[in-house]
Parts: C-alpha cells; structure tokens; sequence
C-alpha cells in the first residue's frame, strides 16, 4: 500500500504521504465539514470518538465544526442549545474583542 501511494504523489506532483497521514487527513476534513463524530471514529474503526481526537482531529477542525452546528442551527431558526462548555468558550471568545 506505501509503495502504491508513493507512486500515486509522484504522479500527481505532491509530496510523499503515508497512508496513516491520509487517516489523519481525512478525519480533519469530515469533521471541519460537519459529519459527526461518531461516524468520524466509525470510519476510521474506533471505537469512540476519544480515540480519534487524540490521533487524529486537529483543534482547528473541532471548532471548525463546533461553529458549523452553531450556524447551521441559527440558519434553521431552532434556538441553538449550547453546552455549559460551549457557553463558556462562546463568553472567552466574545470577550476577547
């Protein structure tokens, strides 16, 4: 499989990746768009989202998806139900300016 995915970066240009770095990869990027956790450890056959934060989801793409949920709620006009954590890291980021 490494050898395979060798030759496939070359042919396109890009530079070398393991096949764990496309796990990683691909767990960042499902998450930033919005897929849920769980099914973010399923695919990756985990079994708890625990897992894959530790391994895998950057910081970034888990507040990517926390303000993707936020303004997907306002969008449908449900009250957002915020967590007592997501009210305080919403009150840390708001007083900041």
């Amino acid at each position: 499989m490494y050898k395979r995915l060798r030759i496939y970066c070359k042919r396109a240009g890009i530079p070398n990746y393991c096949p764990h770095s496309l796990r990683g990869y691909h767990a960042s990027t499902a998450i930033s768009s919005g897929v849920s956790s769980d099914a973010v450890a399923k695919t990756l056959g985990h079994g708890s989202f625990e897992v894959t934060k530790r391994h895998y989801a950057t910081p970034s793409s888990i507040q990517n998806a926390k303000a993707l949920a936020v303004s997907e709620r306002l969008k449908s006009g449900e009250k957002p139900a915020l967590s007592p954590e997501e009210k305080a890291e919403l009150l840390r980021y708001l007083t900041q300016f």
